[in-house]
């Protein structure tokens, strides 16, 4: 058996919807997904949970980052730049999650070097796909892109 089935990862999530982020939990709950969900709302509180400082201190190394695009403060691919700029956090793998449906933006997240860009689903089967995508990855540790969600 492997360690990652013995051990939940830990997957960092930034989003400042509290209606997205349970539907992240519900679905990945009901799909059995192998991870712990911490959720921070904005670009300065991921920092400090990646940087392990202040009242993150005590959190783990996220196996990944689950990042939306449209947050206060910082938005997400200033946030995304700075994760892939800073030597101790670019080797983590980012999974953008978001309602922008822009060309450029997903372009320039993918040249930034995303893991996978993906639309937020609108009804919830296509949410239970998304985290049963998630899950599939996690478990090949991120050797591929998530599969596409059939809702846009």
């Amino acid at each position: 058996m492997s360690t990652t089935a013995l051990r939940p990862l830990h997957v960092l999530y930034v989003e400042d919807n509290p209606d997205d982020v349970l539907l992240v939990r519900q679905a990945c709950a009901e799909r059995q997904v192998n991870a712990e969900i911490h959720v921070v709302e904005n670009a300065v509180q991921a920092f400090s949970f990646m940087a392990r400082q202040g009242e993150y201190a005590a959190k783990p190394k996220p196996s990944v980052v689950i990042l939306d695009l449209n947050l206060p403060i910082i938005n997400g691919v200033k946030t995304l730049n700075i994760i892939k700029s800073a030597p101790e956090w670019r080797g983590i793998p980012v999974v953008i999650l978001t309602s922008s449906q822009r060309p450029e933006e997903r372009n320039l997240c993918m040249r930034m070097g995303v893991v996978s860009y993906q639309i937020k689903p609108k009804v919830w089967d296509d949410w239970l796909e998304l985290a049963s995508a998630l899950k599939r990855v996690l478990d090949e540790g991120f050797c591929q892109e998530l599969p596409k969600v059939s809702s846009v």
